[in-house]
């Protein structure tokens, strides 16, 4: 199931007919998969992270937090209670309201939007014309304004992906 829906995306990229629909799902498929294994938040997903523990606070890969589910530490997988535990969901980060997380911490969590907010949805959009405009040959179309070059490597995002993406990529530590 995409999270696009096929009739929209046919819309914004200008497509009449039914004869590139199996190509054009197969772009919305490959930009979906593109954004959501840059941990790019979509549609609600159930995710599992070990992480270090050993502090008061953990950090889970992927945000928004919708819910925690589950949460085991240690070796022996012992179980925490999530009501022990302060979840800031915007961050992902959970904070434990006394003593400190063992070592390691596994977190079952969801994650996502339940309605995909517009620049979210309009970065798909266009990650998805980027996929399939290759397929097509790239050139400026005429009366849309754009000025849109030769095909480009299908793995490199424009940068206006990129400038939607950025408010929503994970923040990394080195």
């Amino acid at each position: 199931m995409t999270i696009l829906d096929a009739f929209e995306v046919k819309q914004f990229l200008g497509i009449g007919g039914s004869d590139q629909d199996a190509a054009l799902i197969s772009a919305i498929t490959a930009a979906e998969a593109a954004w959501s294994s840059n941990l790019l938040p979509s549609a609600i997903l159930t995710r599992t992270d070990e992480l270090t523990g050993g502090w008061y606070t953990v950090a889970v890969n992927a945000c928004p937090v919708v819910a925690v589910t589950a949460i085991t530490e240690g070796m022996d997988d012992t179980v925490v209670d999530v009501a022990t535990v302060r979840v800031n969901t915007r961050a992902g980060v959970l904070t434990r309201r006394s003593g400190t997380f063992g070592d390691p911490v596994t977190v079952t969590y969801t994650w996502g939007f339940a309605t995909l907010p517009a620049d979210i949805k309009e970065a798909l959009m266009l990650l998805t014309k980027h996929f399939y405009r290759p397929q097509r040959g790239g050139a400026i179309l005429p009366g849309r304004g754009e000025q849109e070059a030769a095909p480009t490597a299908p793995y490199a995002w424009p940068n206006r992906v990129r400038d939607l993406a950025a408010p929503y990529a994970p923040v990394g530590f080195a």
